[in-house]
């Protein structure tokens, strides 16, 4: 290749790139990619550099050589050492890629090329969080399982490398109870350092979106909305009987006020003055059905026949009530909203990453750290002492999981959300599978294999405990009968006054 070539060749190169700088010394390289992390969010590692380098030595030089490495930059290094030119070429997604280390460019001239060939086996660290992750051993190679799950973002990311044909390692977080975040002076802390100094590719176990985050790592769209909600003891109470139906008092009031004005009507055509006794025994006489004594005048008689009419629906509707009501045994959870959870006197926990979730709730200053999420749960569900909060993907999974040997659950999660935030998969910057990584997470999202990722882990719903429902025993019917009993006694005791009275 003569000069004319390999001048048009490198001007090709030159205005192809993306970034010109110049360098002196490492820190410059550093403090710049630091610049570009932090400030420019649109940054990508596999944009082209132009870098020259200045006063070098080859020491430099292997520095420069190893941070590009490094961070996985494509990037044509000009030096006036030796009058080396350097490239490292654009990396490929297949595997039929090979890495070739320093190729010549140029037979015969000093010009040389560096190769970015996507690793074969990548490194992912997570955080405990149960039912992202469960009952996973550390370091082991992820592997997808049709038939058991091991937690909601094991299985998504075991399906993906699966889909992409790379070995990924999961490695749990040496953060066991700091997830990390990233402050606006762009330093990171907890477990997202680790993840920042590229000791790992992926991070995983219930990461949500967060703006500065977004600046230093890739990210994929939201994979589901996650919120927390109070989990509880498992403790029925009997609900309250009642018949105050709005339907079944307005039939009652309108035969009472009916039965009052017939026989208002019918004083004047009596040799005797109506008593109170005699009034509340027609009424009920007619709200049983019984028969009663009428008067051979019009007005009279239309009043009652619209009473009798009237007794119909009294008697489907009204007694059906009554008896309904006495006979079923209702029950309700003790504390089933919260409003009555901030009331009631149980201990308020979140887990220790949580706490972001309940700023500005109005628990927010009862709520104590929990540094053990299982333990926190064990507690809850044994010694019913504390609530817990927790994931509401983890409702039935929790619920199945703590309860006792007859199928009785021991833990209970009230009404309401108290935060909903987006879920993702952080992957570092210059991470080369990005972009296949994010379109084979939307189709895995489209085609339904979260909602089956969701029911591996949550069984089946529990069904509700036996005492919950509406149930009809012999025993139940007694309230009933004695409240017929008391309504005859009553009416039998003002029967013998009026016979005393009136004689």
């Amino acid at each position: 290749m003569d000069a004319r070539k390999t001048e048009n060749y490198m001007w090709k190169i030159r205005v192809d790139v993306n970034y010109f700088f110049s360098i002196a010394c490492k820190e410059n390289l550093l403090s710049i990619i630091k610049y570009l992390k932090n400030y420019n969010r649109n940054w990508n590692h596999h944009t082209k550099f132009f870098i020259t380098v200045l006063n070098q030595t080859q020491t430099l030089l292997d520095d420069v050589i190893d941070i590009i490495a490094w961070e996985d930059m494509n990037a044509i290094l000009l030096t006036t050492y030796d009058e080396v030119y350097i490239f490292k070429g654009v990396y490929c997604y297949t595997q039929t890629c090979s890495w070739n280390g320093v190729v010549p460019l140029c037979p015969g001239k000093n010009v040389t090329i560096i190769q970015n060939k996507p690793r074969e086996t990548y490194t992912a660290t997570y955080m405990t969080y149960q039912p992202y992750f469960i009952n996973v051993t550390s370091n082991e190679l992820i592997k997808y399982d049709y038939f058991e799950s091991k937690g909601l973002e094991h299985s998504m990311l075991a399906l993906l490398a699966e889909i992409t044909k790379i070995k990924v390692h999961i490695v749990v977080s040496e953060e066991t109870s700091n997830y990390g975040t990233v402050l606006p002076n762009g330093t990171a802390t907890g477990a997202l350092q680790q993840f920042d100094e590229n000791r790992f590719d992926f991070i995983l176990g219930c990461y949500v979106a967060t703006i500065n985050r977004t600046y230093h790592f890739y990210y994929t769209f939201p994979v589901l909305h996650v919120a927390l909600q109070w989990f509880v003891p498992y403790d029925l109470i009997r609900s309250e009987n009642t018949i105050s139906d709005v339907y079944t008092l307005s039939l009652v009031t309108l035969t009472v006020i009916l039965v009052g004005c017939a026989i208002h009507l019918s004083q004047k055509y009596k040799k005797h003055p109506v008593t109170i006794g005699f009034i509340v025994l027609t009424i009920y006489a007619i709200l049983i059905g019984a028969p009663i004594k009428l008067l051979r005048n019009t007005p009279f008689r239309v009043l009652i026949s619209c009473v009798i009419a009237l007794n119909f629906f009294l008697n489907l509707i009204f007694l059906t009530a009554v008896t309904s009501n006495l006979a079923n045994v209702q029950y309700r959870q003790k504390i089933d909203m919260e409003e009555q959870l901030i009331k009631s006197d149980l201990e308020l926990y979140a887990y220790s990453l949580d706490h972001g979730f309940f700023r500005n709730s109005p628990y927010e200053t009862k709520i104590k750290h929990c540094y053990d999420e299982n333990e926190c749960m064990k507690v809850a569900a044994k010694e019913r002492k504390t609530a817990y909060a927790y994931s509401t993907k983890s409702s039935n999974y929790i619920i199945n999981h703590f309860s006792e040997e007859k199928g009785k659950p021991l833990l209970h999660a009230i009404k309401g959300k108290i935060a909903l935030l987006p879920l993702t998969i952080y992957m570092r910057r210059g991470f080369p599978y990005y972009r296949i990584f994010s379109q084979n997470l939307l189709r895995i999202r489209e085609s339904g294999f979260l909602e089956k990722f969701l029911t591996d882990i949550q069984g089946i719903e529990n069904k509700e405990y036996p005492d919950k429902k509406l149930l009809i025993h012999l025993e139940s019917l007694k309230p009933l009968f004695v409240s017929l009993f008391c309504m005859h006694w009553i009416a039998f005791c003002v029967f013998i006054a009026e016979i005393v009275f009136k004689n």
